[in-house]
């Protein structure tokens, strides 16, 4: 279960614009503070920073979801 959580982790925050909070439900964690201590922890880095990093390179498929 966590390497779905891990790979969902890094592909909701990348791939939208979907708020934490949503991701952190969706990936079924506790809420925003559990997602930035998991991300954390699998990639060294927050949700913004990864999300920030992603943003560093073209993503046409990129939608919003809510």
């Amino acid at each position: 279960m966590d390497d779905v959580r891990k790979n969902a982790a890094h592909r909701l925050p990348t791939g939208t614009d979907m708020p934490f909070s949503r991701i952190a439900s969706l990936v079924e964690l506790a809420g925003q503070a559990a997602l930035t201590r998991a991300v954390r922890r699998w990639f060294g880095r927050t949700p913004t920073q990864v999300r920030r990093d992603a943003g560093d390179t073209p993503n046409p498929s990129r939608v919003a979801r809510s």
